[in-house]
């Protein structure tokens, strides 16, 4: 529904032909209704197995989205296999991707071999030598990197 105060000047009108009546019924030139037959923006979510494992990206429309999905950026540059999601609470987003090396099942049956400040460290260097050599970074890694950076586990 349009407010009838003036304030809106221009709508979207997905998937609709001829512009909604609606909005000429509350007065709005037909010509500012812009019509477009485009399908609504996908997201991007992270597919898990059931002990976190990173599987893959998957495209969905963002009314589909689960509480339970993570979504990632559309950029992701996460490797399928190499990292696990792991909740964090009062963590941005509730959690974060931490990655491994070696077989990914073998180190997720064994918790002891994983240390999140190493890997951390680990990963900032690697981030850190990749920018150095002009490779360009996803802005997720970026953000990621200039946090890190401040944290104590840095130091």
């Amino acid at each position: 529904m349009c407010p009838d105060d003036g304030t809106v000047t221009r709508i979207l009108a997905v998937g609709m032909q001829p512009p909604p009546e609606s909005a000429v019924a509350a007065g709005m030139d037909p010509a500012e209704i812009v019509v477009s037959d485009a399908p609504p923006p996908k997201i991007s979510v992270a597919m898990l197995d059931a002990d976190g494992l990173f599987l893959g990206v998957q495209e969905i429309d963002p009314a589909s989205k689960l509480p339970e999905q993570i979504e990632v950026p559309a950029d992701c540059d996460l490797k399928p296999g190499r990292c696990k999601w792991v909740a964090i609470d009062g963590y941005p987003g509730g959690g974060r991707f931490e990655y491994f090396g070696g077989d990914a099942q073998a180190i997720l049956n064994d918790a002891s071999a994983v240390s999140s400040v190493s890997m951390e460290i680990a990963f900032n260097a690697l981030a850190t030598a990749l920018q150095q050599q002009g490779v360009p970074l996803p802005q997720a890694t970026l953000a990621w990197m200039s946090d890190f950076a401040q944290s104590i586990d840095a130091h």
